[in-house]
């Protein structure tokens, strides 16, 4: 074979590399070009219907009038006069033709927001550069949303097992993270903002002198973002120790799903030497359209004799004293007695609740009831 032979065939080769090169070039940017356009966000959504919930939380039943499919998971709740938006939340969910979807205004970020006196409100998505309305919220749903309340909440706390007069209880707003905190002894009350944890993850320093408490408050709220619509862990970093909550998912239809993190040493009038690591109780609570509250718990443990309450009318509301022999030192006992007005269930002196499987915290006893609108 000659030289010019040989040059011709690696001009060949040459040419066929670039075509094959070029038909994959095509190929990769056909391929992002088809999964833009299925990423594409909604140019024209509908409302069918709006309703509030229980708790506040106003549900949207929207459907896209485009002719493909969007996923979008941020919503921005946006002033119409400045176009600022005052919240934004994350909702992931699927725009499909001729579907409708389901919607939601949270609760805790209608109620954990300022609203100025507008006639309405706008909910937009899409992103920062690209923002598509999605509903004109009237202020008669604003107001209907806000003056609705979740149901209160209580853990009470007896410290001692020969004086049941000392005690300290809470009651909370797990929405809005109001609380006020009584102390039997000395009957004082302290009020206060319980924080809200959006985030999958919360780190604390273990045992620290009072003083150098991480929070001023005896609960910590962790607020499901994917309200119980898929399985959710939440995480408590314990000094390096990480401590695993697993949170099932429960269906499509929860307005809100919040796991509740008691620290029963915390006493502004009475404090002790010294704070833990908020998990002496630690509840997950599940309001659903049809106003059934599902009440989960995930472990409870200490000295303390512990009482869990829902349903109390307001934050100033003095939980009752459990029945007599509703207190259990055993998980397998628990619920069998009824333990009188609001009060679930009672952990008693120095009894530890908790199932780990696989490394998680696992809910080991589900019980409901009847929200009051």
């Amino acid at each position: 074979m000659t030289s010019e032979h040989v040059s011709a065939l690696l001009l060949v080769l040459l040419v066929v590399a670039g075509a094959v090169a070029l038909w994959i070039l095509q190929q990769q940017l056909h391929s992002e070009y088809t999964k833009a356009a299925q990423e594409r966000l909604p140019s024209k959504i509908k409302v069918d219907a709006v309703e509030v919930g229980l708790d506040g939380t106003v549900v949207l039943y929207i459907r896209t009038l485009d002719d493909y499919t969007s996923k979008v998971q941020t919503f921005y709740l946006v002033d119409p006069v400045s176009d600022l938006a005052l919240a934004v939340y994350n909702y992931e969910v699927t725009l499909s033709p001729g579907n409708v979807t389901r919607v939601l205004i949270p609760s805790y970020v209608l109620k954990g927001t300022s609203l100025p006196e507008r006639s309405y409100l706008v909910l937009k998505t899409g992103s920062a550069t690209s923002l598509t309305t999605v509903a004109v919220v009237p202020r008669q749903v604003l107001e209907q949303a806000l003056a609705r309340e979740f149901p209160k909440l209580a853990y009470k706390a007896y410290e001692s097992s020969t004086n049941l007069n000392i005690n300290h209880y809470v009651v909370l707003d797990p929405v809005r993270g109001d609380f006020r905190l009584h102390d039997e002894p000395t009957g004082k009350d302290s009020y206060g903002k319980a924080p809200l944890i959006t985030d999958s993850e919360v780190g604390l320093p273990g045992w620290v002198p009072w003083s150098s408490r991480p929070f001023d408050s005896p609960v910590i709220i962790a607020v499901n973002p994917t309200y119980a619509r898929r399985d959710w862990v939440f995480t408590v970093n314990l000094a390096g120790q990480p401590y695993r909550f697993y949170l099932q998912a429960l269906g499509e239809d929860a307005l809100g799903d919040y796991l509740l993190l008691w620290e029963d040493l915390y006493n502004p009038f009475r404090p002790p030497g010294s704070v833990d690591d908020w998990m002496d109780h630690v509840v997950r609570v599940t309001l659903f359209e049809n106003g059934t509250l599902r009440i989960a718990i995930f472990r409870a443990k200490g000295g303390y004799r512990q009482a869990f309450y829902v349903g109390l009318p307001s934050i100033d509301a003095p939980p009752a004293d459990p029945s007599a022999g509703c207190c259990s030192s055993s998980i397998s006992n628990i619920g069998r007695l009824p333990c009188g007005d609001s009060c679930v269930y009672c952990k008693d002196f120095n009894a530890y609740w908790q199932v780990v499987s696989g490394g998680y915290y696992r809910e080991f006893y589900v019980t409901s009831t009847v929200a009051s609108p």
